[in-house]
């Protein structure tokens, strides 16, 4: 694959995966508006959290995201070692799977016509 926009990738990811933009964003926790900027490229570069998200929530690696933008990780660079950035899938994984135990609480609820 060529190098493409985060935005572009995110995109990908989410098709990939079968998923609405609606789907991906009760699946994040992100808002609706903020996925459609991010896949547009009107909202800049997303934060590691963000993509870390999206990458959870459709089953994505993190590896083929960067690749697909032309990031390659180096473990010798200043940015966040491998194991803060396994912390970090964890906790987004953790928050993915909070809310959706939530949704299917919420939906367990409902009164059934």
């Amino acid at each position: 694959m060529g190098k493409t926009t985060i935005g572009a990738a995110l995109k990908a990811a989410r098709l990939d995966a079968g998923m609405s933009q609606r789907d991906l964003a009760k699946a994040t926790g992100l808002a609706l508006g903020q996925i459609s900027q991010l896949e547009s490229g009107v909202r800049g570069r997303p934060s590691f959290d963000i993509v870390a998200k999206v990458a959870v929530a459709t089953g994505a690696s993190l590896d083929a995201i960067a690749a697909a933008v032309g990031f390659a990780v180096n473990p010798e660079a200043n940015g966040p070692t491998s194991g803060q950035m396994a912390k970090r899938i964890e906790r987004a994984h953790r928050e993915a799977q909070a809310l959706a135990d939530d949704l299917a609480s919420i939906a367990a609820k409902r009164p059934k016509n």
